[in-house]
């Protein structure tokens, strides 16, 4: 198949640096967590106030 996407580079440089990822640098947290996320029996937490 072929996929075809336009990316607005400028959205993701402010996207990065509002979650400031280059600053943290939890790469593995990241990584972790996502992979919890994308897993078939993943339930999000929520949060009521």
């Amino acid at each position: 198949g072929l996929l075809v996407v336009e990316l607005d580079l400028n959205l993701n440089r402010q996207v990065s640096d509002k979650w400031s990822f280059k600053m943290t640098g939890r790469y593995a947290e990241y990584a972790e967590e996502l992979q919890r996320a994308t897993r078939h029996d993943f339930t999000p937490k929520i949060v009521k106030e």
